[in-house]
């Protein structure tokens, strides 16, 4: 595994297009700001879960380094809701886009929508009725849209996040 980590910043530079890319491990979460791409402190699951995982995070901040406008990003005067939309929508469309160049990508990120958004990941305070409703239709919705759009089957800033 100790290899695969090591060569992550050339498959991120190859996927983003981008020379000089960076991968950090660490924290809670997959993000960019387009020359740096932050990993989150990954499980010891076993190899069986940590390949893909690292595979479909790579390959997801890698499609918004090739794709996001960071400079057009930064100057938008966002609303955090706003944002939130509009991650969800270029989530999908930079994925789509890497599907389209490296078909291979698509395997990885349907592992990784699957890994999110098909498993019972509910916190404290998640089980109220109207959120569980909500929480259902939203990854229904996004398992039907990916679908039909890019053949995965689920949903997968300045800084991008996620």
């Amino acid at each position: 595994m100790r290899h695969v980590l090591r060569s992550l910043p050339l498959l991120a530079a190859v996927l983003g297009d981008a020379y000089g890319v960076s991968v950090v491990m660490g924290g809670k979460d997959a993000h960019t700001d387009g020359k740096v791409i932050c990993l989150p402190s990954l499980p010891a699951e076993g190899e069986a879960t940590l390949l893909p995982l690292v595979r479909g995070l790579i390959d997801h901040e890698a499609a918004h380094i090739r794709e996001t406008d960071f400079a057009a990003l930064a100057a938008w005067p966002a609303t955090p809701f706003s944002r939130h939309i509009w991650n969800s929508l270029e989530d999908w469309r930079v994925e789509n886009k890497l599907g389209d160049l490296f078909p291979g990508c698509r395997h990885n990120f349907r592992w990784l929508i699957e890994h999110y958004f098909a498993g019972a990941n509910d916190r404290a305070g998640d089980n109220t009725p109207a959120l569980s409703v909500l929480k259902r239709h939203l990854a229904h919705r996004a398992l039907l849209g990916r679908t039909k759009c890019v053949g995965q089957s689920g949903q997968g800033g300045g800084r991008h996040r996620g």
